[in-house]
């Protein structure tokens, strides 16, 4: 294949099962295209070894989300979708609330079906509605850079989101139940009620674990152990302020200086928006994680079937997994290789053999040897050197050393513990909206994201230098 394939695709790589972002990757075509006219694209879902390679094609990703952006831009439909949204947000929150006062062992099979399947068609309804924001986000861009020529420094403070991310917000909360500890107060009230709020942080599409009081007050006696104090407390809350008032005034007084027109302000207000929403979107998705988990260990229950069997059985297999009439083998072949192909025409499934064939055809094998410089988009300034460390999988995440570059495809909320100690976050994919984007900005870490190829080119131990002021890492 041509070096250079690889740059027409847009990449998502994951540990992921298919029971658990079955629905998240249908929600991209058709049901996105019957809320705003044009869907993500073709999507390609590739299963193996615990994870999930998505690819989307980027031309046409980028067509149709400059079709979105343009009715985006139109005060009434921008206001009638947001109302939208927020109800989708409720219809979730309840049934979420249902599964959760619900004894499932109790239900009769049908009843325990009608429940999942309840459940299924108001997050597929959910999640055809937020997935808007990558494409979105895509045309946003584009129209603006068509309209006005500014440097990629220009763009990203423009477009840096002045809101503290939920991530952000959630350790703010826990330093301050630190500090009343370091007072000797009794906190086990507060932390009671902050794992009932953040039992989900470290959930992912592969993966879900339910973080007790226990747990966070485990991580509060380990900082203090490594002598967090108050002073030191104040300090991180007082920076993290400090800091968003920055890219703020930083954002105010670029706008001023640019002279942008009408239209060009709303889309930089629309793409600062709905950076602050996909945030809020992956912190419903984490928390609804559990309760599919609950779901699939029940179904795992009835059909006597070990729960990492289970997770590779589709939402409009159950049915046919209870009543004895599911062909049990597939899933051994699917755990070698699974593919999940969604387009406007329907649903191809391929695997085993078939499956690999599909995605070496689609992707090919790319040549890093020659590589010895990648160019990606500058998310946060800097210029550092440091080792590289790979952690495709968040669970990885305390693997990472503290001084070295963090690259992976892209970050989520459960790389927050790598991503502290790192001197530099590198990402395959990603933009203005990314996780990588907004945390780097918040932390203050050199970040440069969307290289397209860097977890293929680089490898563990090596020496680079990030110059995320020109968005370059350069092999030393």
């Amino acid at each position: 294949m041509k070096k250079d394939k690889i740059y027409n695709f847009i990449i998502w790589e994951r540990p992921a099962y298919p029971g658990i972002i079955y629905l998240p990757a249908e929600s991209c075509v058709l049901p996105v295209k019957k809320n705003f006219g044009r869907p993500w694209g073709i999507t390609y879902c590739f299963f193996e070894k615990g994870m999930i390679k998505v690819v989307w094609w980027k031309k046409e990703m980028a067509t149709n989300g400059k079709f979105m952006a343009k009715n985006f831009l139109k005060a009434k439909y921008f206001n009638s979708k947001l109302q939208y949204s927020k109800k989708l947000a409720l219809d979730l929150d309840k049934i979420l609330s249902q599964i959760k006062n619900t004894k499932l062992s109790g239900l009769t099979n049908d009843d325990f079906l009608n429940l999942f399947n309840k459940f299924n068609n108001i997050y597929l309804d959910w999640w055809g509605f937020v997935q808007v924001i990558e494409p979105l986000a895509l045309g946003l861009e584009l129209m603006f850079k068509q309209s006005k020529k500014v440097s990629q420094k220009e763009f990203n403070s423009l477009t840096a989101p002045w809101q503290k991310s939920y991530s952000t917000e959630a350790e703010e909360q826990l330093l301050k139940i630190t500090k009343k500890l370091l007072k000797k107060k009794n906190v086990e009230s507060e932390l009671k009620k902050y794992g009932q709020k953040y039992f989900w942080l470290n959930n992912g599409f592969g993966q879900t674990k339910y973080l007790t009081a226990a747990h966070f007050k485990k991580q509060i006696v380990t900082l203090i152990k490594k002598d967090l104090n108050s002073t030191e407390v104040d300090k991180i809350l007082k920076l993290n302020n400090k800091r968003l008032k920055q890219i703020e005034a930083e954002g105010k007084n670029l706008t001023k200086g640019l002279k942008l027109s009408k239209i060009q302000k709303r889309l930089v207000y629309l793409m600062q928006f709905f950076t602050n929403f996909q945030d809020e979107r992956k912190a419903l998705a984490l928390k609804t994680n559990h309760y599919i988990a609950l779901l699939l260990k029940e179904l795992a229950v009835r059909s006597k079937l070990a729960y990492k069997d289970v997770v590779f059985v589709l939402p409009q297999e159950y049915s046919a997994l209870l009543d004895g009439t599911f062909p049990r083998f597939k899933i051994k072949k699917r755990q070698k290789h699974f593919s999940l192909i969604f387009s406007e025409k329907g649903l191809t499934i391929l695997e085993g053999a078939k499956s690999k064939l599909k995605e070496s055809k689609l992707l090919g094998e790319l040549n890093s040897q020659k590589i010895q410089e990648l160019e990606g988009m500058r998310a946060m300034s800097g210029k550092i050197q440091g080792r590289v460390k790979i952690i495709l999988n968040p669970e990885h995440a305390g693997q990472l050393k503290k001084g070295e570059i963090l690259v992976t495809t892209m970050t989520s909320p459960d790389f927050i513990m790598a991503i502290k100690k790192a001197k530099a976050i590198v990402t395959d994919e990603g933009g203005i909206t990314s996780h990588a984007a907004i945390i780097s900005r918040e932390l203050g870490i050199p970040c440069v994201i969307g290289t397209k190829i860097a977890t293929r080119v680089l490898k563990n131990g090596d020496l680079v230098e990030v110059n995320a002021n020109h968005g370059l890492v350069k092999k030393l």
